[in-house]
């Protein structure tokens, strides 16, 4: 064999990329699996976390502006357009309250009157003869519902039977 020969064969072996083998046991193996899955859970577990408190963060930056809102809304309008705020949540609680559980026909379209407005016509005449007598007491008027009716709400106190 030539000398030439002998030094491509060299180069062309020197060229090539070394393989390297290694041989594991199948405990070594196993191991090394259980290192990858552990490294895979704790990396798995921090970005939960990570986005956890991004979430908790974008939640509270929500309801914090929500709150401020709803305060600016209240502290913008006096007295009397409070109590209108209010007076007209109780309207549309009630509405509410018998169209969904009571299951009467929301207010329709086509001008005939369903039992729902009614109420919510014969509601608000009463509380409107409520809140333009300045010498009608609520508590008087909720004090003759409960003789007549039988009916009283009372909000902060239980119940005793």
């Amino acid at each position: 064999m030539s000398r030439r020969a002998e030094l491509r064969r060299q180069q062309k072996a020197a060229s090539k990329p070394k393989v390297a083998v290694y041989h594991f046991t199948v405990e070594e193996l196993q191991e090394h699996d259980q290192q990858v899955r552990r490294a895979f859970m704790m990396q798995a577990e921090q970005e939960w976390k990570r986005v956890d408190r991004e979430r908790d963060a974008i939640a509270r930056k929500v309801v914090q502006e929500e709150w401020d809102k709803r305060k600016a809304f209240f502290e913008s309008h006096d007295e009397e357009e409070r109590m209108q705020l209010v007076l007209s949540l109780l309207l549309a609680l009630s509405c509410r309250v018998l169209i969904e559980k009571f299951h009467w026909k929301p207010v329709r379209q086509d001008r005939r009157k369903t039992r729902t407005e009614k109420f919510a016509e014969w509601l608000a005449e009463e509380i409107g003869k409520i809140t333009t007598d300045e010498n009608k007491d609520i508590r008087e008027y909720c004090d003759e519902t409960e003789r007549k009716y039988n009916v009283r709400f009372k909000f902060g106190e239980a119940e005793e039977e």
